[in-house]
């Protein structure tokens, strides 16, 4: 979600820097950013979603599927960079 968000505005700061404008070239900008952090809070909801599940099959005397939780460090690498590109664009 935030891939899409962020080539948008990178596209609409393509179109802002021709000649001719862009027209609605900030509105779109803004719908990029807001569609990055829909992104984020969605990979945020989904650890804390993992993290739970992982809480109750603790509880239900299941087996820890992996040692190392592969999901949550993919997750939270994502994260770091969709945090990372939400900073850039607003103080870019």
């Amino acid at each position: 979600m935030y891939t899409f968000g962020f080539t948008i505005t990178k596209f609409m700061d393509y179109l802002g820097k021709q000649e001719d404008g862009a027209g609605d070239a900030e509105g779109l900008g803004r719908l990029g950013l807001v569609l990055i952090l829909i992104g984020i809070m969605s990979l945020i909801l989904s650890i804390i979603e993992h993290l739970n599940r992982l809480r109750i099959m603790k509880r239900l005397g299941l087996q820890d599927p992996s040692r190392m939780h592969l999901p949550i460090v993919g997750a939270a690498l994502l994260l770091a960079i969709g945090i990372t590109t939400v900073i850039d664009l607003v103080a870019g």
